[in-house]
């Protein structure tokens, strides 16, 4: 059987990157992949940025005939206007990364503590 990969964020004390964890015999192993948190938040921030889209473009566009063509410009300044109602959530996104980071990093450094 093919190993497993898991995805994990880096920790100073956490197990290595590319670390394979055995298991029993009738199971895959599993491969420790380490990311850093930037990485994570970027990546979290833009899967919700692109799920938001599609569904604020899915909004703008609902009230158009559902057998009418749409000319390209109109999709272009219907995509514009979702892409920009997009970022709110994105925004969001991104702060809960900055807040969950900082807490951990507080967590991590308590004589930074003022």
């Amino acid at each position: 059987m093919p190993d497993i990969t898991t995805i994990v964020t880096k920790r100073e004390d956490g197990v290595p990157n590319n670390t394979v964890a055995e298991t029993p015999s009738s199971m895959p192993d599993v491969l420790v992949k380490a990311l850093s948190p930037a990485r994570i938040t970027v990546t979290r921030v833009l899967r919700v940025y692109l799920q938001s889209l599609v569904g604020m473009l899915s909004v703008v566009m609902s009230g158009m005939a559902p057998d009418a063509l749409i000319p390209p410009a109109d999709f272009v300044s219907k995509l514009q206007l979702a892409a920009g109602l997009a970022l709110a959530p994105a925004t969001m996104a991104l702060l809960q990364n900055a807040v969950e980071l900082l807490t951990k990093f507080d967590e991590s450094h308590p004589q930074l503590r003022a």
